[in-house]
């Protein structure tokens, strides 16, 4: 009995610490010379230059598939979809929102624990909130004959607003 409870207790434990290294990754080839940055945006800092049809893992990419996180060779970080290609029946494409979920990308988040994660003891690691993510909210009100609408968008340095009116 003693003996069937750890051997459980292991099973599970076991589990759970291999659980994240064993998460499926998919390969893909660089396009061209690209940057990797560290966070989805070219306004995040250069972790490295890759070079043309460098070998990478993508780990995932954030919902609309516009940015991946993948790692190459040591480095981690993101990389613009439309430089990521994969093999797929018929020939290699670009990581787009319809092959990429066919292919096993999953979907991730950047968030400040990713930061902490990966970056570290890098030269810009403790300006997060220069660099923070970029966020979107919109809203419509509609009443009979017009309908006005407004748009925020908030980044790590500014937020900018803007609305119209339709009349009919």
């Amino acid at each position: 009995m003693f003996r069937s409870a750890i051997l459980t207790a292991a099973l599970l434990l076991s589990a759970l610490v291999a659980g994240p290294a064993f998460a499926a990754t998919v390969n893909a080839v660089t396009t061209a010379s690209v940057n990797l940055r560290a966070g989805p945006g070219t306004h995040y800092p250069i972790v490295t230059v890759l070079p043309d049809y460098a070998d990478v893992a993508i780990h995932g990419c954030l919902a609309d598939y516009s940015w991946c996180d993948i790692s190459w060779s040591r480095e981690r970080g993101w990389v613009s979809a439309h430089y990521l290609s994969v093999s797929y029946p018929g020939g290699p494409v670009i990581v787009s929102p319809v092959i990429a979920p066919r292919i096993g990308v999953t979907v991730v988040v950047f968030n400040q624990n990713y930061w902490r994660r990966h970056y570290v003891g890098r030269p810009w690691y403790g300006r997060w909130s220069s660099y923070g993510p970029v966020t979107s909210s919109r809203s419509v009100t509609c009443e009979p004959g017009q309908c006005s609408g407004s748009r925020t968008i908030t980044g790590p340095r500014r937020t900018v607003t803007g609305g119209s009116t339709v009349t009919w």
